[in-house]
């Protein structure tokens, strides 16, 4: 099967606002870019964010692709991204604290290179199982790493919506990248936690495994998030297989 990606959004069964983004988009020369944002702080800073920051990433890679190392490419982005959305909070004030979440991921052949910030995720599908291949960027996964905090105390937490890094939190944004080897038949999937929250991993291995392509796999993830509840914005970005040619997707 050649080589898919795919991107899908939605509002969810709850919320009035879609403060998500989701991009895949060929470069050029081959590589894809994936991303995924979910702004934070209220609409509508947040999808003010979160709408920005994709901007400002796609627009580095469009102009910048094949002309330095993708790893430095992403956190360039990162960065440009994070001084955007700090001006933009100087600029318009109404919109308060705005800042999103942002994982982003270029795959370049066999290898791929993951930058983020917040919580939302990156996982790597490989040989029938999915790995969280991202950290996340909240106060309770802080104290879960401390063992000051269990897994299931967690996911009750009054500041389990707390991220500690995200794009425009600090002056600076501090991605973390992580790169990736990549082999036949795996698929590297970002998504928000209005996807991770709804769905156990068996369930997304399960959809995974069974999608013909990338773009049938990405809508029967949010499908299957909103028949959970949907209790918040979903956003997926996913490739599966080697790079070829597709469509953009930015929504």
């Amino acid at each position: 099967m050649a080589a898919t990606w795919a991107s899908h959004t939605d509002t969810g069964q709850v919320r009035t606002e879609n403060q998500d983004r989701a991009l895949a988009l060929e470069l050029q020369g081959g590589a894809i870019l994936l991303l995924v944002a979910d702004g934070v702080g209220g609409a509508p800073g947040g999808a003010f964010a979160s709408e920005e920051t994709a901007r400002v990433v796609r627009e580095v890679f469009e102009e910048f692709a094949g002309t330095a190392p993708y790893a430095g490419l992403l956190l360039t982005a990162v960065n440009l991204a994070n001084e955007r959305v700090r001006l933009l909070q100087e600029q318009k004030p109404e919109f308060g604290n705005m800042a999103t979440t942002l994982v982003a991921a270029v795959i370049e052949g066999a290898a791929a290179s993951v930058a983020n910030v917040g919580d939302s995720r990156g996982y790597l599908f490989h040989m029938g199982k999915l790995r969280q291949v991202t950290e996340d960027d909240s106060w309770v996964a802080g104290e879960v790493r401390a063992g000051r905090l269990s897994l299931a105390d967690a996911d009750t937490h009054p500041w389990r919506n707390v991220i500690t890094r995200g794009i425009g939190v600090d002056d600076a944004a501090e991605p973390t990248v992580t790169p990736l080897a990549l082999e036949s038949g795996d698929a590297l999937l970002l998504c928000t936690d209005g996807l991770f929250k709804m769905l156990p991993d068996d369930e997304i291995t399960g959809i995974l495994m069974g999608a013909r392509d990338a773009g049938q796999a990405a809508r029967a993830l949010v499908d299957s998030a909103n028949a959970r509840g949907g209790v918040d914005n979903i956003g997926v970005a996913l490739w599966m297989g080697e790079p070829l040619s597709s469509q953009v997707t930015l929504r």
